[in-house]
């Protein structure tokens, strides 16, 4: 917990409750949630908390580089404590998102390096997705999700 204490100061936030348990349980899963998916979660330690506050909050942490935001296409934005560069694999069927690897494949560290070097663009970090079928879903007969569309 101190870890997580020092983290949030050191990025110049206040530490709140609301904050604290919101970092903390994205920091615990390996999965990529949504706003609604965290209030939800964290609500049950926070019972009066609302949305708007967590919303509010993933902002706040993103805008501080301790969150990323993810668009994969669902029609929603996901939130990812490893801010780190790294590949996500995202389940066309379910809208699981999952991390590929603990490190940085080297292929996308060349990409972002070649980017970076080609460009005009000032490149901070870079997240890349793979689409496909999560084992739990393959080989079920399940129907993609359209471009945009969500499973919440």
């Amino acid at each position: 917990m101190d870890t997580i204490v020092k983290k949030l100061r050191d990025a110049g936030l206040k530490v709140t409750p609301q904050r604290l348990a919101i970092y903390k349980m994205l920091l615990s899963t390996k999965g990529h949630p949504t706003a609604d998916e965290i209030c939800r979660t964290v609500k049950e330690s926070i019972p009066g908390l609302s949305f708007n506050t967590v919303y509010k909050t993933l902002l706040s942490l993103e805008e501080k580089g301790l969150v990323q935001r993810l668009d994969v296409g669902q029609d929603c934005d996901r939130f990812d404590a490893n801010t780190r560069s790294h590949v996500h694999l995202v389940c066309l069927n379910c809208g699981k998102v999952s991390d590929f690897g603990d490190d940085t494949p080297a292929c996308v560290a060349d990409l972002t390096g070649r980017i970076k070097r080609e460009s005009d663009w000032d490149i901070r970090t870079a997240s890349f997705a793979a689409y496909g079928y999560c084992p739990e879903c393959r080989g079920t007969g399940g129907t993609e999700l359209t471009p945009g569309a969500s499973r919440a």
